[in-house]
């Protein structure tokens, strides 16, 4: 036997192999046109894929200290210049999210400014998961802090006293609609307290320490019509 043509023929089996499970009914990427069809192929390679690196994973032994295998979050691929980022549905916790949330609020970056950094960075969390994380938080202040009314037409000596468990127990007085523009909104300072207070007790305030707060107001128009005016307290124990 020719040794020489055996051991060639041995080498070339896996890619006849490889040659034979081509799905012929595709076109060349090249040759696709329609971005939603690109997509289409796009998600078809990352699922299969992902079942050829979990089992990867698995043969391996690709496990953590728990014995959990390592998970995959994004697979990147280059095409004509242009990087395609495929991510896989992995679980973002709530202090990540937060991170970025009060990044893009202490930078003021808008929803159309992070999306344009998104694009360029396949790596960043979506916009859309922001936004929805920062509605869960202002949910859930406005559920342990509620926002009252008063009317602004009337005399002082005419509004309700409102206590705050009474604030807490009235739902109804919460939402502002279109027409109660000319009413006033505010929230409790006493409540604000009791959530603030165990938190600066950490870092900010000692114990049996007075707590001064300074109290401000600034207005600026809002449309032809409204002129705003805005009341804010501050912690001055914080100093700088």
């Amino acid at each position: 036997m020719d040794i020489e043509v055996l051991h060639q023929t041995r080498i070339e089996q896996p890619r006849k192999l490889l040659t034979d499970k081509i799905d012929k009914r595709k076109r060349p990427l090249n040759e696709v046109q329609s971005t939603s069809q690109q997509n289409k192929r796009y998600v078809s390679f990352g699922k299969e894929a992902h079942k050829k690196i979990k089992q990867l994973i698995s043969k391996h032994q690709m496990i953590s200290e728990s014995g959990e295998p390592i998970c995959i979050r994004n697979m990147e691929l280059e095409y004509e210049n242009q990087i395609v980022n495929i991510k896989y549905n992995s679980k973002l916790d709530n202090v990540r999210l937060d991170a970025y949330v009060r990044a893009c609020d202490e930078a003021l970056l808008g929803r159309d400014g992070y999306r344009k950094l998104a694009a360029i960075e396949a790596r960043l969390i979506r916009e859309y998961q922001i936004a929805q994380r920062r509605i869960e938080i202002t949910k859930s202040i406005n559920n342990q802090i509620q926002i009252g009314l008063f009317n602004l037409d009337k005399e002082l000596d005419q509004q309700p006293v409102i206590d705050d468990d009474e604030l807490q127990d009235d739902s109804s007085r919460i939402v502002v609609d279109e027409q109660e523009i000319g009413n006033g909104v505010y929230r409790s300072i006493r409540s604000l307290l009791k959530i603030l207070i165990p938190i600066w007790s950490k870092s900010i305030l000692q114990p049996g320490v007075t707590i001064n707060l300074k109290l401000s107001g600034d207005g600026r128009n809002v449309g032809r019509k409204q002129n705003h005016v805005m009341m804010t307290v501050c912690l001055l124990n914080e100093k700088d």
